[in-house]
C-alpha cells in the first residue's frame, strides 16, 4: 500500500519538507564529549600512502571501486543541507533541498519547463563530450550546470554525472527511432525521464545493495518483506523502523551517519585512464595535482574505460575469490576495488581542502561525529537494540593503529564502548571478519602482507544494523514512490533497455544496440 499523502508534490528540485528530514528513533540528548570525538576521530584516520596500480592491502573485494561514488551519487539525489552547520552554537535546523525519492532530481533538476538552461531542445540535457556543461563567469572557475553542484566534486562523481546525462539522451534517441506513433516533446521527455529513472532505481536494488549489504541481512529483509512481481512489499510489518508515515522525508539516522559508510570505502587515489593515476586530494585545491573537482575537468580526467571502476556483468565479484580480484591483477587495466567499510579513512580524508569543507574541520571523521553528536543521534546499541539484535561485543569496537612495519587493533575510549556513535557503530559491525580473523590468528598484530593475503575472508558489507537502515530505507522509498518501477502504471510491463541492470551496462549502454528492442515499446 503507498503512503497516502500524495507525493507527486515532492518532485521537484527545492522540496524541503517539514524540516527536511524524519527520525527514525527519538532524539537522544546524551552525547559524547567533543573531547573523546577529537580523540577518536584522529585514531579513524590511516597512514599516508601513494596511488598505485598493485594490489592493496586495504582493497575490499564485495565492492568495485565505482560503487563508492555510485553511493555518492545516490546521497546527492536524496539529501542536500544547505542550513545546517557544525557549529555548537548554530540551531539552524537542517533543511532538504532534494526529495524523498529516487528520481534523479540531481540530473534533471525542477525539469526543462523551469530549467530549460540544462536542456538543449526541451527533451536532451544538455551535454559537452569531455566535461560537463559550464558557465562562463567573468570572475573565477567555471560552475558546472548540473541539478546539484556536488556531483562537480570530484573527477570520478564529474564522469559519472556525464554518464548519467549521456545515458537519458542516448534513450531520448532511441525512442525517437522506434516505430510507432511520434511522440510531443513533452511525452518524449517523461519517456525517457521514466526510463531513466527505474533503470537507476533498479541498480540500487539488484546492483548496489548486495555489494554492499551483507547476504544474510539483505535475504532475511527480502524474505520478511514478501514483494510482489514488482519487487512492491507485501508484508508492510517488515520495516521496524522507516515505517509508512515517516517516508515523506529522509531519516536523520540514515542521512547524518549510516549512509557516510562510504567515506570508508575512499581509496587514496585511483586510476582513470591508461595515463592518468592521481590521488582523490592532495595539499592544493587543483586537479592537475589531484582528483578535486569544481572546476573545468581535465582532457586527462575523462574515464574512457569504465572496465576500471565496474565489472562486466559475467564477471562475479559480489562475494571474494572472483576470478578479477585484488590477487591476480595488476597494471594500468585492472578493476579497482574500494577500500574496505571498516573504522579506517584513508590518510586524504584527514585534510579535506578548503573547496570541499569550507570552514568545518577538515578531518572527515571529526565532521561525522560531531555531525552526530550536533543532531542527536541515537547511539548504535540503541539502534540495534530497537532492530531486536544483539549489540557489538567490546572487541569489535577497535580502531587499527599502523606503523612501518605492522598493524594492531585498539579499543576505543571508553566513554564510547556502551553508548557508540551510529556512524562508527555501523563500520565497526561491517569491520567484524577482519577483527575475527585476526582474534583466529591468535596475537594481536598483523602485517600489510598478511592483510593482503587474506583479502577474501577479511571483505566487508554492512550488517545488521547499518545493512538494515539502508534497506528499509531504500525500499521504503520505492514503495511510497508512486512514480517508481514498483508503482508506476507504465511499468507494469517495462523491461529495461539495458538488460540487466548493472552499472556497466549503464555506462556502457550504446542506442544503436538497442534499436530493436525499443521498438516494441513505441
Amino acid at each position: 500500500m503507498r503512503d497516502s499523502r500524495d507525493l507527486n508534490s515532492l518532485h521537484g528540485h527545492f522540496r524541503t519538507g517539514p524540516g527536511g528530514y524524519s527520525r527514525l528513533l527519538e532524539e537522544d540528548p546524551n552525547q559524547p564529549s567533543a573531547k573523546v570525538l577529537e580523540e577518536l576521530a584522529a585514531r579513524m584516520v590511516d597512514t599516508p600512502d601513494k596511488p598505485s596500480d598493485k594490489p592493496d592491502p586495504e582493497e575490499n573485494l564485495y565492492v568495485p571501486a565505482g560503487y563508492t561514488y555510485l553511493s555518492q551519487f545516490v546521497d546527492h539525489d536524496l539529501t542536500f543541507d544547505t542550513t545546517s552547520t557544525l557549529d555548537p552554537t548554530d540551531s539552524t535546523a537542517p533543511t532538504n533541498q532534494r526529495t524523498p525519492r529516487f528520481d534523479l532530481d540531481s540530473v534533471y533538476g525542477p525539469g526543462p519547463a523551469a530549467a530549460p538552461f540544462m536542456y538543449q531542445d526541451g527533451v536532451r540535457l544538455v551535454e559537452c563530450e569531455a566535461d560537463l556543461p559550464r558557465s562562463a563567469p567573468k570572475r573565477g572557475s567555471p560552475r558546472a550546470i548540473i541539478g546539484d553542484p556536488r556531483n562537480d566534486e570530484n573527477s570520478i562523481i564529474c564522469n559519472l554525472q556525464m554518464a548519467f546525462l549521456r545515458f537519458h539522451n542516448l534513450v531520448v534517441q532511441a525512442f525517437e527511432s522506434a516505430s510507432g506513433p511520434k511522440r510531443s516533446p513533452r511525452a518524449l521527455f517523461e519517456a525517457a525521464q521514466n526510463e531513466v529513472r527505474w533503470t537507476y532505481q533498479k541498480i540500487l536494488v539488484e546492483d548496489l545493495l548486495p555489494r554492499i549489504v551483507a547476504k544474510e541481512t539483505l535475504e532475511a529483509f527480502e524474505n520478511a518483506r514478501d514483494p510482489n512481481a514488482r519487487g512492491l512489499t507485501r508484508n508492510e510489518s517488515a520495516y521496524t523502523l522507516y515505517t509508512r508515515g515517516k517516508r515523506c522525508a529522509i531519516p536523520l539516522e540514515f542521512s547524518g551517519a549510516v549512509y557516510r559508510f562510504g567515506h570508508s570505502m575512499v581509496r587514496n587515489g585511483y586510476r582513470l585512464n591508461a595515463n592518468t593515476l592521481k590521488p582523490i586530494l592532495a595539499g592544493k585545491d587543483s586537479t592537475a595535482d589531484s582528483l578535486v573537482g569544481f572546476q573545468p575537468l581535465p582532457p586527462a580526467h575523462v574515464i574512457d574505460d569504465w572496465s576500471l571502476f565496474f565489472p562486466n556483468s559475467a564477471d562475479n565479484t559480489t562475494a571474494p575469490g572472483s576470478k578479477r580480484n585484488a590477487n591476480n591483477q595488476s597494471g594500468p587495466k585492472r578493476l579497482q576495488f574500494a577500500y574496505r567499510i571498516d573504522t579506517t579513512l584513508g590518510d586524504p580524508l584527514g585534510g579535506l581542502p578548503p573547496s570541499i569543507r569550507g570552514d568545518d574541520s577538515a578531518n572527515l571523521a571529526a565532521r561525522n561525529l560531531f555531525r552526530g553528536r550536533k543532531f542527536q543521534l541515537p547511539s548504535g546499541q540503541a539502534v540495534a537494540t530497537a532492530l531486536g539484535v544483539q549489540a557489538l561485543e567490546r572487541k569489535y569496537l577497535v580502531v587499527r593503529r599502523k606503523d612501518a612495519e605492522k598493524q594492531t587493533f585498539e579499543e576505543i575510549p571508553d566513554d564510547l564502548l556502551d553508548c557508540t556513535p551510529l556512524w562508527f557503530y555501523i563500520l565497526a559491525e561491517a569491520q567484524v571478519p577482519i577483527v575475527n580473523w585476526r582474534l583466529e590468528r591468535g596475537g594481536n598484530e598483523f602485517t600489510d602482507d598478511q592483510l593482503l593475503s587474506a583479502a577474501g575472508e577479511t571483505a566487508t558489507q554492512l550488517g545488521p544494523v547499518g545493512g538494515r537502515v539502508i534497506l528499509e530505507v531504500f525500499h521504503g522509498l520505492l514503495d511510497a514512490d508512486p512514480d517508481s518501477y514498483r508503482n508506476h502504471t507504465d511499468a507494469a510491463a517495462w523491461q529495461p533497455l539495458i538488460g540487466e541492470c548493472r552499472m556497466w551496462n549503464l555506462v556502457n549502454f550504446q542506442r544503436e544496440e538497442k534499436q530493436l528492442r525499443v521498438v516494441r515499446l513505441g
